[in-house]
């Protein structure tokens, strides 16, 4: 998969609060934030994984 569709997915979690698919996302995120090589590039996932996480703290806790 591109980085570009991983980003349109990304996107499209955090836009339809879709609990599957942003822990999909926050995984995925997290895991390029520990990998990133630049200094740019540890700024940007972790925007995206506090975007994420913000997302996943809106939504209504499962009762499982």
């Amino acid at each position: 998969m591109s980085r570009f569709k991983i980003g349109n997915r990304i996107e499209d979690a955090i836009k339809h609060k879709n609990r599957r698919e942003l822990e999909w996302a926050l995984e995925y995120a997290q895991d390029r934030f520990k990998t990133a090589a630049m200094k740019q590039h540890e700024k940007s996932w972790r925007l995206i994984v506090k975007r994420i996480k913000e997302a996943l703290d809106a939504l209504p806790s499962e009762n499982t």
